[in-house]
């Protein structure tokens, strides 16, 4: 585990010098998942109940699902601007 001082805002600025894939997309709960476009499957579908708890789609990272609140539309431009193939 890394501890780091920084905003996560700075911190992504320059990962992403190094790392032009990485991009971020909003949780359910309003905060920020970072990742690497070129490892992302999505979007993906949603169920109802996901959908009430404020969900819009989703994506797979590291064979995680992550719930997030952009549309299928906003998740597969994030990932195409970022350098990865949407699904």
């Amino acid at each position: 585990m890394q501890l780091v001082l920084e905003p996560i805002d700075r911190v992504a600025s320059l990962v992403k010098t190094g790392l032009s894939p990485f991009t971020s997309l909003t949780t359910m709960d309003g905060s920020k998942i970072w990742f690497d476009a070129l490892g992302a499957v999505g979007p993906l579908p949603i169920t109802a109940g996901q959908r009430k708890s404020g969900g819009k789609s989703s994506i797979k990272i590291m064979g995680y699902r992550q719930y997030v609140t952009e549309t299928p539309a906003e998740v597969r431009q994030v990932i195409s601007d970022a350098g990865g193939s949407p699904v």
